[in-house]
């Protein structure tokens, strides 16, 4: 038997051995149900904690691994022999089309591109092309790329119940207008605890519950639309085009680990420590052998190489991967050919959208003209420039407090919250939730989470829960509001 994924781990796989069984599912949910002897493993926990994921191919069970990207098994089974080769090729270091000048990567990269959209509308009439559209840049670039090929399509939008993307919505509905396309607007309802089990038993733990919000939007757009639709995001352009450079330079595998720590972190180091009983060092210490193993020789791609393989394909992808439950997805952006070329690219022109920049005046500049709905101002715009520079030259201390400040998934949040209610009767219900996490260290710091924090936490305890076999919690919640 030969079996071979694809090059970005687009479709996550997952294998387990299990004594003289060998197990590989697309549903990781289809081996756990198989396994003899289920059991947390500790560092993954202490990871996802940390970082939000788990590092290369581990996963929050033992002896159970996310099949990395460029994999190649080979199985004998008269001999009972197995070969597991990795086809990984990339090193972000090595820059091919550092040659050519902005203007020339950007025209290469619309031809791409292009193609690749073209390449995704479906054939069969009875699916309809449908546009998941925001006011950011990656959605706006799908949607002018089918609009300049006269590809119809229709879009969605879709409001946060607290109204917080208000300025997405305006900047969507402009451009829904500028491309020609049905615009419908979707209003979030707030999740209930049947949201949250519905998210946990397709994605098994490894999409935030925090998300199960998004699945009434894919619930009103089957409504709208009907189910054969065509899906197209903008999924994977602030992987490719804009890059992920420090912004500092990092000189030494300390300053790799600290930085990496700083930016990603859900949970502080300590807090991860206490709550898991994994000691401090043994934690940074498997970070530093994991990104010790890339192969990038610079500190600064190996934190590219970092934000590329664990956050994007070990985390994003799993979130893209959940829309499939729904529809026929399709990302141009996360495409082989236009990641080949995109990262080859020189991060001095992906640096304040340079490359992005000249890669939309070639797309559609009248989309371009139309305001970015983060900076309220338009991607050509002096005052964007000026936006940019500025932030760039703040202390990255000062950013963080400023962000934490305004954002409210970084204010307290379980103080009096439904979601605290559900944890605390999980934990007081759910005896193995003791053995690998501090019952006490959750119960002296719940009221002081944020809401990232608390979701992380409870989507962890969730899936701990429910690998007991004994139920989940959410059950006696699925009808309540869990905020």
């Amino acid at each position: 038997i030969v079996l071979m994924n694809d090059s970005l781990g687009n479709l996550p796989m997952y294998y387990c051995r299990d004594g003289d069984t060998f197990m590989i599912s697309r549903e990781s949910r289809f081996i756990t149900n198989l396994m003899r002897r289920k059991e947390i493993e500790r560092t993954s926990m202490a990871q996802y904690l940390l970082l939000g994921t788990t590092l290369g191919g581990g996963t929050l069970l033992k002896d159970v691994f996310r099949l990395p990207h460029s994999t190649l098994i080979r199985m004998d089974l008269k001999a009972g022999r197995m070969e597991m080769k990795s086809l990984d090729r990339y090193n972000f270091e090595k820059k091919e089309n550092a040659g050519k000048d902005v203007r020339q990567n950007a025209g290469n990269l619309v031809s791409i591109f292009t193609r690749t959209c073209l390449s995704r509308v479906s054939s069969d009439a009875s699916y309809g092309n449908v546009l998941s559209l925001s006011g950011g840049l990656d959605s706006r670039a799908v949607g002018a790329c089918l609009h300049e090929n006269h590809i119809p399509f229709s879009a969605a939008t879709k409001l946060c119940r607290d109204g917080s993307n208000k300025n997405d919505v305006e900047t969507a509905k402009q451009l829904s207008g500028l491309f020609n396309a049905d615009w419908h607007l979707v209003e979030l309802l707030p999740q209930k605890g049947g949201d949250y089990l519905k998210l946990l038993k397709m994605k098994n733990g490894f999409n935030y519950l925090l998300m199960s919000d998004i699945l009434f939007y894919y619930d009103r757009l089957m409504e709208i639309f009907g189910p054969r639709i065509n899906f197209f995001t903008g999924d994977g352009g602030d992987r490719t085009i804009t890059g992920f450079k420090p912004y500092r330079n990092l000189k030494r595998i300390e300053d790799l680990l600290d930085y990496t720590i700083s930016t990603n972190r859900v949970f502080g180091l300590d807090e991860v420590s206490g709550l898991t009983g994994v000691p401090k060092d043994h934690i940074t210490g498997e970070l530093e052998s994991h990104v010790s193993g890339y192969p990038e020789r610079d500190f600064n791609h190996k934190y590219v190489h970092f934000m590329i393989y664990e956050n994007a394909m070990n985390w994003v992808n799993e979130g893209t991967d959940r829309n499939r439950y729904y529809f026929r997805l399709q990302n141009p952006l996360w495409s082989i050919r236009l990641f080949d070329y995109a990262l080859n690219c020189p991060d001095g022109q992906k640096s304040h959208y340079r490359l992005y920049r000249e890669f939309f005046k070639r797309l559609s500049p009248r989309a371009c003209a139309v305001n970015y709905a983060n900076f309220n101002a338009p991607l050509t715009s002096k005052r964007l420039m000026m936006k940019l520079f500025i932030i760039s030259k703040l202390p990255r201390g000062f950013k963080t407090a400023v962000k934490k400040r305004l954002d409210g998934h970084f204010r307290p949040h379980g103080a009096n919250s439904s979601l605290s209610a559900c944890l605390e009767d999980q934990i007081n219900g759910c005896a193995p939730i003791g053995d690998f996490l501090s019952l006490s260290g959750i119960r002296g710091s719940i009221k002081n989470l944020n809401k990232v924090q608390l979701n992380v936490l409870f989507t962890l305890t969730s899936f701990m829960e429910e690998l007991g076999g004994n139920g989940s919690t959410l059950e006696r919640y699925k009808e309540a509001v869990l905020v």
